[in-house]
């Protein structure tokens, strides 16, 4: 948005000046989003809100909420009214935030369309919202405008944000298409709009945002979110976490990830820290390394990937001669870490000849300096936070859902590795009788947009949510979740197992796998897709003297065979004999984010993968293969 975001001339505004732990208690003091948006602006004043991570872009708060006050006014000229929703097609990028607290302000109801998705999809999502704006970077001007075509009904204007180095064709223009520039001049014009003034008559209970689910089990599912909600979770985040001021953030996931909508992006705003948006995921490691951000949240893929570049400049630092001490050291203090807890000093017990390695590995991660570190989204593997810990990298972790915002987290100074920790301040969890974990409080959504059947089929009468995740509860209220619900492998003898803890001790310490989907459900035994990381492949083929090959001829030579069946055998020690995997086979492509396989967060689609990959599975249960065999 390069008219706002370099060409502001931003009021300022007169108050008290506050320190920064004062400052977050009047920013989380108000009712709203809107309202402690502005808060914020006054708090924060000219500190750095906003940058876009590799180009020259910054927002101060100030300069914030002016750009987002003139996006209000624009949005209320074209006939957006409070209550409707504003679709956003945008990166993660310096455009997103002005857009976004535009509409909040307004009293609108943005929400994000993944931009990778294709447009049937998208269409699900423009259909159940109905909304009559759709803001999108210029980037993705064909796609909107397609959008608008085929439902000129719904969608009654375009707002196409410029970017350098994009020409959006002049001819292709759909009725109702106008530029940012003209939107503004539009809000401008019309001269008599308060964004301050309208963000105080947005209500607690007013819909602050959407989340569409990814519509594997059946058409999308819009979760709504209320002010009041997404304010309750910021003040039992800093209740439970102790949250310091300011600080630095990267938020990275799209903005219709609730997770980053919350821990990256809202609480950015609320507790005055610097966002460094970053608009290509794969530049992530660099941007961490960059901004070394106070807090990070992350799925556990992400960290898998962390964790496999901060060993390797572990093991640089220790030379080739302290490699195997190093490692040694590692698994000698993993199960006393699992025992006795995170270690309250990370340096403690290390020897002064590993130190230096420990050292490059927290910096190779750019989390040294890290308050806190989140991991969910998903079930955590434990092994995994306890190699973090290990290297002294303390990783928490939390247990939410689209549907909760979040409803867990461990204490910091009592953390459980293994636990998704105890529920927060204000939050009732309990289990059903057959596990699963059911929620209610603040923090839960109201029910999905016009779909009262499916509402009712997760929200029961007494206001529980059912999260369709199953858990177990220890003594002190510890809440470790084991799977989900539909996902559990009953096999053919009745046994029950949670094919995600499968997953994760075949994952353990091997980062040549990417992905594994362990299969079983009413089989004689369990078997494997397993997915190759390409980074990790070309560096192992290299290794191995195999440069040169593609992904699918080095899935069938017998050196990389012969790791994967090693990886497999160290992953079944660690399971009883009914959950070993029996057969695996090399599935050669990499899957992608928001492809068919994974969602846009890089959440396994299980039953899709089952259905796309049954003729492969089928064969792992042909007679002709031996009972210890690996299919190719």
């Amino acid at each position: 948005m390069r008219t706002i975001v370099h060409a502001i001339d931003a009021p300022r505004e007169k108050g008290r000046r506050m320190s920064g732990h004062d400052a977050i208690t009047e920013v989380l003091g108000r009712p709203t989003v809107a309202a402690a948006f502005f808060a914020a602006a006054d708090a924060y004043g000219d500190r750095p809100a906003v940058r876009e991570h590799g180009a020259d872009r910054a927002l101060t708060f100030r300069e914030w909420a002016a750009g987002a006050s003139e996006v209000a006014a624009g949005l209320h000229a074209v006939g957006v009214r409070p209550g409707q929703p504003v679709a956003l097609l945008l990166d993660n990028d310096a455009d997103f935030p002005v857009c976004d607290m535009g509409s909040v302000v307004l009293g609108a109801v943005p929400f994000s369309l993944y931009n990778t998705a294709p447009v049937e999809q998208l269409l699900e999502n423009i259909d159940n919202s109905e909304a009559p704006v759709v803001i999108a970077g210029a980037r993705y001007a064909s796609v909107a405008r397609e959008l608008v075509s085929l439902r000129p009904q719904v969608i009654g204007t375009l707002v196409i944000v410029p970017a350098e180095g994009v020409a959006v064709d002049p001819a292709g223009a759909v009725p109702g298409e106008v530029g940012l520039d003209e939107l503004l001049r539009r809000g401008r014009a019309a001269g008599d709009f308060d964004a301050r003034e309208r963000a105080t008559s947005v209500a607690e209970d007013d819909l602050v945002t959407l989340v569409y689910t990814s519509g594997t089990t059946g058409p999308p599912k819009g979760v709504q979110y209320r002010h009041s909600g997404v304010m309750f979770m910021m003040r039992a985040f800093r209740e439970r976490l102790g949250l310091s001021p300011d600080g630095r953030v990267v938020p990275y996931l799209p903005m219709a990830h609730i997770a980053e909508r919350l821990l990256g992006y809202y609480m950015g705003m609320a507790y005055g820290a610097t966002q460094t948006l970053l608009p290509d995921l794969s530049r992530l490691p660099e941007a961490l390394r960059e901004v070394r951000p106070t807090r990070f949240f992350g799925v556990p893929r992400i960290y898998e990937k962390l964790l496999v570049a901060a060993e390797a400049s572990a093991a640089r630092a220790a030379g080739p001669d302290g490699v195997a001490a190093l490692d040694a050291l590692l698994d000698e203090r993993m199960p006393r870490i699992a025992e006795d807890g995170p270690l309250e000093d990370p340096q403690a017990g290390v020897p002064e000849a590993a130190r230096a390695a420990f050292d490059a590995a927290r910096e190779e991660t750019g989390l040294d300096r890290a308050e806190w570190l989140i991991m969910s989204g998903a079930p955590c593997p434990a092994p995994l936070l306890l190699r973090f810990h290990a290297l002294g990298i303390r990783v928490n972790e939390l247990y939410g859902g689209s549907e909760n915002i979040s409803a867990t987290a461990n204490p910091p100074e009592a953390m459980r590795l293994g636990t998704a920790g105890r529920a927060f301040p204000g939050v009732e969890l309990r289990l059903a009788d057959d596990g699963e974990v059911l929620l209610r409080g603040p923090n839960i959504t109201p029910g999905y947009l016009k779909d009262p059947e499916r509402t009712a089929e997760a929200l029961d009468p007494e206001g529980w949510l059912h999260t369709g995740d199953v858990g177990v509860l220890d003594a002190d209220g510890y809440l470790k979740i084991v799977d989900r619900k539909k996902d559990i492998i009953i096999n053919s003898a009745g046994k029950n197992m949670s094919p995600t803890n499968i997953e994760s001790a075949i994952k353990l310490a091997a980062p040549l796998v990417a992905q594994v989907v362990c299969v079983g459900d009413a089989r004689p035994y369990n078997v494997a897709l397993l997915v190759l990381d390409s980074d990790v492949l070309r560096t192992f083929a290299d290794r191995n003297g195999l440069p040169g090959r593609t992904p699918a001829e080095l899935a069938d030579d017998p050196v990389v065979r012969a790791e994967l069946e090693r990886i497999v055998a160290a992953g079944n020690g660690r399971l009883s004999r009914v959950e070993q995997i029996k057969r695996f086979v090399v599935v050669p492509a990499e899957w992608t984010p928001g492809g068919e396989e994974l969602t846009a967060t890089g959440k396994l689609k299980r039953r899709s993968v089952t259905t796309l990959y049954a003729d492969r599975i089928d064969a792992l249960y042909a007679p002709a293969h031996t009972a210890t065999g690996a299919a190719r």
